[in-house]
């Protein structure tokens, strides 16, 4: 096993993200419902494996952060944004 596969991180990396952004949508989505709970255990794991990942990936090849760096903040921007209107806006005028 001495010889891993260069693109090995890289696969490994992908799917992590795959996992974190997934998780961020069933957090959000399942709010309210009985899943509420595991799916908010399931984002906040991969959160931290997440950003574990992303210290990691200072060490291997240039660039292999950024895309976990941009999952990281996609997955709290998901977290806590509210998708629901509440029947008022910033611009009033603009309120169709």
């Amino acid at each position: 096993m001495t010889n891993i596969e260069p693109t090995l991180p890289l696969w490994v990396w992908v799917c992590l993200q795959l996992v974190g952004i997934g998780s961020a949508w069933l957090a959000r989505l399942s709010e309210g419902s009985a899943h509420q709970t595991r799916c908010q255990w399931l984002f906040m794991i991969s959160l931290f494996l997440i950003g574990l990942a992303t210290m990691a990936a200072l060490w291997q090849r240039p660039g292999y952060w950024l895309g976990l760096a941009i999952t990281l903040s996609s997955m709290i921007l998901v977290a806590i944004c509210d998708f629901r209107r509440h029947g008022h806006s910033f611009f009033p005028l603009w309120d169709f």
